[in-house]
């Protein structure tokens, strides 16, 4: 299904996600309801595509299949759909692991225990939606269906069912912040796979470490971490530009200030034991 966005040419979902820059307001900005929506607008896709359309949607961007007699027989299978189900007559598909659906299976809180990780689809008649056991592509799959255009003139301050401006914009929202944390995460795993570390300091002083000197590090500070968007790059404290190397030749920066590892203007990795690697970026440089 080729979904125009106010006359921006089709893309594919990813591609899409990444032409969409993240909102400069915050959540917890007094501005947020009153500005999100002119925010995000230019990014709203006209029209909500119908059942049978958006179903071929899915199937062409992410890949789904139908249940199997094997698959309705699994016990933890059985539970999720009915922890998640909206209605008797619902519909389900398993969502396939490929590479289109890999964020979605990555970026999943899994329980203890659970031998197989599968993600379902189902879709409720009666209220007209698509649903998932995944948080990130429930708001995926309501962001890409779209929005009507009489719906975009109701005045609401409600944020769910999806059927106004706000709500929209805060579905919208809550994709991009998802998709940044996939991004962190993927950056995380960059780090712990690279071979060789260039730091710089504003100051001038520069230093090169191979992956042995700087892995043990890094694999402790990644212990405890958060992904978030609230702060801008500072300008203050303490910069400074760490470049990988990976093994292909690649290579990948990213800034150091403030406790945060930022990987673009707003996106960052905040590490709850960020003096540690504070400390070591301070000793090799002195070392130089």
């Amino acid at each position: 299904m080729a979904i125009a966005v106010d006359g921006y040419p089709y893309r594919t979902f990813k591609e899409q996600l990444q032409s969409i820059p993240l909102p400069k307001l915050y959540w917890t900005d007094k501005e947020w309801r009153s500005g999100i929506v002119s925010e995000l607008r230019p990014y709203f896709i006209l029209t909500k595509a119908d059942y049978a359309t958006f179903l071929i949607w899915i199937n062409d961007e992410l890949g789904i299949r139908e249940m199997t007699s094997r698959d309705l027989k699994d016990q933890d299978l059985k539970y999720m759909i009915h922890s998640i189900r909206k209605g008797v007559a619902d519909n389900f598909w398993l969502l396939e692991k490929n590479e289109n659906s890999e964020l979605f299976y990555e970026t999943e809180p899994w329980a203890e225990g659970v031998e197989e990780r599968r993600i379902v689809i189902g879709y409720n008649e009666d209220l007209d939606e698509f649903y998932s056991n995944s948080n990130f592509l429930d708001h995926v799959l309501a962001y890409f269906r779209g929005i009507n255009e009489e719906d975009l003139s109701k005045d609401s301050l409600l944020i769910y069912p999806i059927r106004t401006p706000l709500a929209y914009a805060n579905n919208l929202h809550c994709v991009l912040e998802q998709y940044s944390g996939y991004r962190g995460l993927q950056i995380i795993h960059r780090i712990l796979h690279a071979e060789t570390l260039a730091v710089s300091a504003q100051k001038g002083q520069k230093t090169t470490v191979s992956g042995e000197v700087f892995l043990p590090v890094f694999q402790q500070t990644f212990d405890e971490y958060d992904m978030d968007t609230h702060f801008p790059e500072s300008k203050h404290g303490e910069k400074y530009q760490l470049t990988f190397t990976e093994a292909d030749g690649q290579t990948f920066s990213l800034i150091f200030v403030e406790g945060r590892l930022y990987f673009g203007e707003r996106e960052y990795i905040e590490l709850e034991e960020n003096q540690r690697l504070s400390s070591w970026i301070r000793e090799i440089l002195m070392s130089e």
